[in-house]
Order: structure tokens, then sequence, then C-alpha cells
């Protein structure tokens, strides 16, 4: 039997578009303009495009989200969607790491998260009032502030270029002894060093308790001044660093003057990365919490300690 000419589009249209109908199938066609992708790539080309990890909650200590690996192409070519795009890098934050997921056949979402890192690293800054001595009633708030979180359960490494007391060895061994507290130091002594001792640690939280000395020789302007400078050698060192500034002890007039600035100083340099935090050490503390008039004895050390801690739990990542 033969076949005329004519006949064999008829028949090719048969076979390609009424024999799948009657067999149930359905049929894709592609989209001209791309505006629908089909996530799975069933189009001939559609895929969305990738959103990469998102960044983690704002609180401290963790990685960063690592960046979104690139979601694998969806189907060939074809007249539909363009293929889905590869993930973008995952959100850095100082916590959480960014959130991700396993790439889909067509342009899924890239990159895993970001593992969180657990512990975090603070900074006692300081004077004699940090450094403390070997001495049962000059131990430094340190102590009491450590015992704190570790019965909260939180998981800290105290930083610092010491792990010293003026006289040597801590008296108590049941703490991390790292700090970076010196006996009788200004501001400005302190300024000059704090890059050298940055170099072999980077702190996410600072608790500055500085000035006590400089009262007999810097107005209240310039201990502020100095104090911003500090400020931005520790962002040079981490730009996400959280800072604590506490008002002094038992301060002397300029003491008192220059406490009363530090709330300014946090609203006109604090940021949403690096936020500073003003404390007042002095209220509730009085000389009979001493041992000679400056430095905190037992009673002292635990109340400062317990103002340490109060700040660093509205922002330490739940245990």
């Amino acid at each position: 039997m033969k076949f005329c000419k004519p006949l064999l589009p008829w028949v090719y249209q048969f076979i390609v578009v009424i024999g799948p109908l009657a067999l149930g199938f359905p049929i894709s066609c592609g989209n001209n303009n791309g505006a629908e992708d089909d996530p799975l790539g069933e189009d001939g080309g559609g895929g969305n495009t990738d959103e990469g990890g998102s960044g983690g909650a704002s609180t401290v200590g963790g990685e960063s989200g690592g960046a979104g690996s690139s979601g694998a192409e969806s189907g060939n070519a074809g007249e539909g969607g363009a293929a889905g795009g590869g993930g973008a890098a995952g959100g850095q934050t100082p916590s959480s790491g960014g959130m991700g997921g396993s790439a889909t056949p067509a342009g899924g979402n890239g990159g895993t998260a970001g593992s969180p890192s657990a512990l975090v690293r603070i900074q006692p800054l300081g004077d004699s009032i940090t450094q403390g001595k070997r001495h049962p009633d000059e131990a430094s708030y340190r102590r009491p502030l450590w015992k704190k979180l570790k019965a909260a359960g939180y998981t800290v490494d105290f930083v610092g270029s010491s792990n010293q007391q003026l006289d040597g060895p801590h008296f108590y061994d049941d703490y991390d002894p790292d700090h970076e507290g010196h006996y009788g130091w200004k501001i400005t002594e302190v300024l000059p060093m704090l890059d050298v001792w940055l170099k072999g640690y980077s702190p996410d939280i600072s608790l500055i308790h500085l000035g006590t000395n400089d009262q007999g020789s810097r107005n209240p302007g310039q201990m502020i001044t100095d104090i911003e400078t500090i400020i931005d050698k520790l962002r040079a060192k981490n730009p996400r660093v959280v800072i604590i500034l506490a008002k002094l002890i038992e301060p002397g007039d300029v003491g008192r003057q220059y406490s009363d600035l530090l709330p300014g100083l946090a609203t006109s340099k604090g940021t949403s990365a690096s936020p500073i935090i003003v404390i007042d050490q002095d209220e509730g503390f009085s000389r009979a919490d001493t041992r000679d008039g400056i430095h905190p004895n037992p009673n002292g050390q635990e109340k400062m300690a317990t103002k340490w801690f109060d700040a660093l739990v509205k922002i330490l990542p739940k245990p």
C-alpha cells in the first residue's frame, strides 16, 4: 500500500500529538518569555534562581554562613525560563552561621549551613581592678564572673596577653586566668600596647574598666577621646566586637564626669555590627566594698561580677 506525500504530515502529527493525548500523557510546551520558571526544570529550561544562605541571629560568637554553592542548572536549554542560578553567599553574622540547603536538580538552595561557634572570647581590659593581686581579698572580679558564666552553662574563653596577677600566678586557680589588666596603668599607657597584645587573640567581647589612674593627669574629654581610640583598635581586629564600658567605681570628680560622658559615646560611636553597652559599676558600690578605698574586696568583686554578668547574658548565645 502506498501513501501520498501530502498525507505524511498528518500521520506525523497524529503520532506526535494525538497519540500521547489518547494515552493520557501531558504535553510540555516551552514558555517563550520564561516568566514562570518550573523549579524542577520540567519545561525544558525553567528553574528558580537560588537564594544563598541567610544570616543568623545577631548574638555573639558564631561563624558566618558559608557561601551558597551553585545549584545544579535545570533541563537543557529549550524555550522555557532561564535555568536556576547558584546560591548567593551566606549571611555573615556574629552568631549562628547562615542557613543553607542541598542543591536540587534544577537550581535548589545553595550552600550548607555555617556551623555556629559555641566559644565566645571575652577580653577583661583594665588596670589593677581587673588584674588584682595574689591576695584572697583582691583576686579581681574575674573569678566570680567566670564562676557565674560557667554555672549558667556558657562556653566562654577569657583572653588577654597576661595570665598573672601583679605579684605572680593567680591566688586562686579555679578560673580562666587570661586577662588584659595592668596594675597602675592609664588609658594612655594601654593605647600604644593594645595593637601588640591583639596580635595574640581576637576578642568577641571587651569588658572595659579604664580611667581610674587617668583622673589626676587627664581631663574627661581627653579620656573619652582615648577610649574612642581603644574602640577603634579593637574594631580593627574584629569589626563585630561588642564593647561593654563600665562607669568607674569610687570615682573622683574627673572620673565622675568621665563616666557621665560614656552614654553619649555609646550613642555616637555604637553601630549595629559593633554595639557599645554602658553599665554603671559605681551604682550600689561603696567604699566598704573595697580593700583599700580603691580595689574591690570579695564583696565588691561579687558586685562587679554581677553587673558584668547581667550585661553579658543579654548578648551571649543561649547555653
